[in-house]
């Protein structure tokens, strides 16, 4: 008896093995090994600072720091600490992103460039999320909260042969051009090896993105130094990026600090540049005897004291009569964070470089790909604001102005898209098409002083 309900049970477990391996669906790729990285995470969100909950389950805190860690492994996994730690330079951080190696190797292994810093993983998420690596940088409580939404999804093991574009270096000649020396401290310089150089367009970046920091003994250079590389580009110094920061209380890698120090100290603004060319500024930097060290107090002294902003370019348009104001746009919106500060005039894009634009620029929103996303307003919306604001500078205001003097109900303030992103306000702009054009009487009667 005993023996036959052994073959019996042995029967039922063939044909339950049989009918499983025939019935059951394949198992879901995200789930088989080698296929892609996972996302794993201590938290299911990761709070702002603006926020407040009382969940300590699901929400982590506010984000002081992120420690970047590559390990083995084929997961990214976000750690949460309950506490303030410290490393080694001195940062604070309360989050640890573990980041797969792999990324790191097949960077270097591609030539990447910096390869000992976080560049593998900004790489990653730029080359395959297509996400502007600069958005990241500046603001990991968006890398982090994107990185949580793909729990449970797979994501794409690195190619070394998407490694490429800005992503590499060839810095080698740079280095044997430029010996290391030593600058004091609170000082800066100019390292300029050929004074025949002339840039590539307006192209700038900071020295943590330059040749210094693949060699030994160019500390004070990267931190101190401004470089024109013979291969056309202008490298300005991380003092400016940390002055920046003790003034506004955000750190930045992109041209803001280099822009702030060039309007202080030698009245040249990005608008200035984009109208006349990099040219203006390296002359500048090329003709003093000693380079200022930017302060807090004297970027707080610009701010109290802005130089009047010059409009007459456009005085052609002043008076003239028009209906709408039009919208273009060169990229497709996506359901992707986008920063609110993503905004600017017309005075600062690339269109003001050619004066049969000028027309343009006076009356168009431009949405187009500048890092990223971005609208440029048309600068009718500068000279109303400082018509009715009766100053003599622009600012971002006049593009927040606008949208709450014509379009108030559809709820399209700065502060709800700092929350929301402003993918809302890019959607709007390209549905409409053509836009109320602004008039001072419109604003007097709407807007409250």
């Amino acid at each position: 008896m005993k023996k036959l309900l052994g073959i019996l049970l042995s029967v039922l477990l063939m044909v339950y093995f049989i009918s499983c391996s025939a019935g059951s669906p394949e198992p879901p790729e995200q789930a088989e090994a080698g296929k892609g990285f996972t996302v794993e995470s201590d938290v299911a969100s990761i709070l702002s600072w603006n926020e407040q909950s009382i969940s300590r389950v699901v929400a982590g805190d506010p984000i002081v720091g992120v420690l970047l860690q590559f390990d083995e492994g084929d997961s990214f996994r976000i750690e949460f600490i309950d506490e303030l730690r410290c490393n080694g330079d001195g940062m604070a951080y309360n989050y640890i992103l573990h980041v797969p190696e792999m990324i790191a190797e097949i960077y270097k292994e591609g030539g990447g460039h910096n390869p000992e810093s976080g560049n593998p993983f900004w790489w990653y998420m730029s080359t395959y999320f297509n996400l502007s690596m600069q958005e990241f940088k500046d603001s990991y409580y968006k890398a982090l909260n994107f990185l949580i939404g793909k729990v449970g999804q797979t994501l794409p093991l690195p190619e070394v042969g998407k490694v490429k574009n800005n992503w590499t270096s060839s810095y080698d000649e740079d280095l044997d051009l430029v010996e290391p020396i030593e600058i004091e401290e609170k000082t800066l310089t100019l390292i300029d090896p050929d004074p025949q150089t002339v840039l590539n367009d307006i192209s700038i970046t900071h020295q943590n993105n330059g040749p210094f920091t693949q060699g030994d003994g160019y500390g004070d250079i990267i931190d101190r130094a401004f470089y024109i590389s013979p291969k056309g580009t202008l490298y300005y110094p991380m003092a400016l990026a940390d002055v920046y920061e003790q003034y506004k209380g955000e750190y930045r890698l992109n041209g803001n600090p280099l822009w702030m120090y060039s309007e202080t100290y030698f009245d040249i603004s990005l608008s200035d540049v984009k109208i006349h060319g990099i040219d203006i500024l390296i002359d500048k930097l090329r003709q003093a005897e000693s380079l200022p060290y930017p302060t807090v107090e004297a970027y707080k002294e610009e701010a109290n004291n802005p130089e009047e902003d010059d409009l007459s370019m456009f005085e052609e348009y002043f008076n003239r009569k028009y209906e709408f104001l039009g919208v273009e746009s060169s990229v497709e919106v996506t359901d992707e964070f986008i920063p609110a500060r993503k905004t600017s005039s017309q005075l600062t894009g690339d269109l003001i470089g050619n004066k049969e634009n000028y027309e343009k620029c006076w009356n168009t929103f431009s949405i187009v790909d500048d890092n990223g996303p971005k609208i440029y307003y048309p600068v009718v919306l500068d000279y109303l604001y400082m018509e009715y604001s009766g100053m003599n500078h622009t600012s971002g205001d006049a593009l927040w102005w606008y949208l709450e003097c014509y379009f108030s109900e559809d709820n399209l303030t700065f502060e709800r898209l700092e929350e929301d992103g402003l993918g809302i306000l890019m959607k709007f702009l390209i549905e409409k098409g053509e836009l109320p054009f602004p008039s001072l009487e419109d604003y007097s009667e709407k807007l409250d002083k």
